[in-house]
């Protein structure tokens, strides 16, 4: 019984990992829905982990539509945030979302990072 929970747990996260995105290029049709969906999207099929500065929720919450094709992160994250006057900063894997103050800097005493279930409770 033991073994067969091993290996029913073992395959599910298997499968869940085999599912993420492969090459690093995303694609996917998106219209009118607020950034921070696509934010999700990203994190869905991806091991990257989305962070954004506390002053710009209103910005994350606007719709836009996004439409793209294998590309890499840098490519979406560009049309993402075009227009919006918000910028990004690539860790690794966590991605972080801000606006660039009056002299090119972030304030980055206010950075939140919100989980899948509490941004689903807005």
């Amino acid at each position: 019984m033991v073994l067969f929970s091993l290996c029913a747990v073992t395959g599910q996260l298997y499968r869940r990992r085999t599912a993420r995105c492969r090459t690093g290029n995303f694609s996917f049709s998106l219209k009118r829905i607020p950034m921070i969906r696509i934010f999700d999207e990203i994190e869905q099929k991806s091991d990257f982990v989305f962070a954004w500065s506390c002053d710009i929720d209103n910005e994350i919450h606007e719709e836009i539509s996004i439409c793209v094709t294998e590309e890499p992160i840098q490519k979406v994250m560009e049309k993402v945030l075009k227009g919006s006057g918000l910028v990004y900063q690539r860790l690794d894997r966590q991605i972080v979302v801000y606006r660039l103050l009056g002299h090119n800097a972030c304030r980055v005493d206010s950075v939140r990072v919100m989980t899948n279930m509490e941004r689903n409770d807005r």
